[in-house]
């Protein structure tokens, strides 16, 4: 296990046996989760946003500098559009 000549001879088997291909096609589309990256990044910022409101409510946020060589914010109507 884990070499790669058994490594190659697994996947000799997989590819020589059409049923195990179609179950294991069928096995991935079951467990399938087009969505979970989108709903993990959905559930970091929902976190780092109820964090940044609790900070705000309790006091413990303080202003901080924009980085070095950030654009300054604009008033509206001061922007391009």
């Amino acid at each position: 296990k884990g070499d790669p000549e058994g490594i190659a001879d697994t996947v000799e088997e997989w590819l020589a046996s059409g049923s195990t291909l179609e179950k294991m096609r069928d096995s991935a589309l079951t467990a399938a989760r087009p969505d979970a990256t989108l709903d993990i990044a959905r559930d970091l910022a929902d976190m780092v946003l109820a964090r940044n409101d609790e900070m705000k409510k309790s006091g413990k946020m303080a202003a901080m500098p924009p980085p070095p060589g950030a654009p300054k914010k604009l008033k509206y109507g001061q922007g391009p559009f």
